[in-house]
């Protein structure tokens, strides 16, 4: 019943479909609030409800469907904390749920989340630390938490997703320095933790990756941070830090450019046109191999629901 044109609310009777797997209301006009007596479809794997105007909290008894895969309820009105029980829910690979004012701390159960893949929370109102308890989510390939409202350090514990993809956490109040874990994210190919309150010096560790975007801009780091980068990020944004690919003789006109290149590669003005070149192809190669990705999974009944993944998952 997706992509129709249907409103009112979702009647509380819905919670009589017990042997219900899939329910998708998404793309609707859809008012109200999510009943709790959701929480019957105790049968339920794939739940869509994003794309609606649904307001009021997300019912804590949204933790008894724990055979649930997927839960989409991005681009909404709901309001509240997002309930604890949701790391009853271990069962789950997709958490979309952007776009609406949620608020409070992401609850420390998260992290019992561990088939988790995919964990979109931006543009919320979330406030609190990231918990640490993140880094047991060594399945997640993409961590969207920009445009909230986060504060405290960024987890040492985050080095441990050495799956993870892109870690999208620009655009919140975190503070302290980053963490030298960061390097541990050799699959890490966009990394964005720009507008923060990010202090001290960028770690060398970070060198290690294989990036294609790196954005650290409007960060009180120290101006003298020294990190090799083999190879240079395709497209990057590093206001006001000194980089040299060497570690040594960092160029004095290098101060105030975002990055510098290497005297083998083409000249800075040259550089930063083929820069946002790159940047776009790779942008569109990596949206294109996350939808083959999840094209691929959908052979199996287990992931049959995921077609709507690919649509806003690569970089934004």
């Amino acid at each position: 019943m997706e992509f129709n044109q249907l409103s009112g609310v979702i009647p509380s009777a819905i919670g009589n479909l017990n042997s219900l797997q899939a329910l998708g209301l998404g793309n609707n006009q859809l008012s109200g609030v999510i009943p709790s007596t959701i929480g019957n479809l105790t049968s339920l794997q794939d739940l869509y409800l994003g794309i609606n105007q649904l307001s009021g909290v997300i019912p804590s008894a949204i933790g008894n469907l724990t055979h649930l895969r997927l839960l989409e309820l991005k681009h909404n009105l709901l309001s509240g904390v997002i309930p604890s029980t949701i790391g009853n829910l271990t069962s789950l690979i997709v958490l979309w749920s952007d776009l609406n004012q949620l608020s409070g701390e992401i609850p420390s159960t998260i992290g019992y989340l561990t088939s988790l893949e995919f964990l979109i929370l931006k543009d919320n109102q979330l406030s609190g630390v990231i918990p640490s308890t993140i880094g047991n989510l060594t399945s997640l390939q993409a961590l969207y938490l920009e445009f909230n409202q986060l504060s405290g350090v960024i987890p040492s514990a985050i080095g441990n997703l050495t799956s993870l993809q892109f870690l999208y956490l620009g655009n919140n109040q975190l503070s302290g320095v980053i963490p030298s874990t960061i390097g541990n994210l050799i699959s890490l190919v966009a990394l964005d933790l720009g507008n923060n309150q990010l202090s001290g010096v960028i770690p060398s560790t970070i060198g290690n990756l294989l990036l294609q975007l790196l954005i650290l801009t409007n960060n009180p780091f120290e101006s003298r941070s020294c990190v090799k980068f083999n190879p240079m990020p395709y497209k990057c944004q590093i206001e006001g830090i000194l980089f040299d690919c060497s570690c040594s003789n960092i160029p004095a006109d290098c101060s105030g450019y975002s990055c510098y290149y290497p005297p083998s590669q083409p000249s800075s003005s040259l550089s930063t046109i083929l820069g946002s070149v790159f940047g776009s192809i790779a942008a569109v190669i990596i949206v294109i191999g996350i939808f083959i990705y999840i094209r691929n999974r959908r052979q199996s009944p287990r992931h049959s629901s995921y077609e709507h993944l690919p649509d806003t998952i690569g970089p934004v």
